[in-house]
């Protein structure tokens, strides 16, 4: 027997959660869940989201809420870091 891993919002899952999430959600920082790309730019004042094609087919694509790195900032679009100044 399947188990369904939730909503249209999950590309993949396994037994802990979301493993990949649909456009236009990410994969949540540090957990098993897909959120709204507000949601993760809501987070932390150095949370982005993150986008690439599946490697498996480059027509679809899927998302992740990332951390900009240490020492550095959000940019303004609030889709990339930049080095603080």
């Amino acid at each position: 027997m399947c188990k369904s891993c939730g909503g249209l919002e999950i590309l993949a899952c396994d037994w802990n959660g979301a493993g990949l999430c649909r456009l236009p959600y990410v994969l949540a920082w540090g957990e098993a869940k897909c959120q709204t790309v507000d949601e993760c730019v809501a987070d932390t004042p150095v949370s982005i989201p993150r986008f690439a094609p599946g490697w498996w087919d480059s027509s679809v694509q899927y998302g992740s809420c990332s951390r900009c790195g240490e020492g550095a900032v959000r940019t303004p679009d609030k889709l990339g870091c930049a080095v603080a100044t």
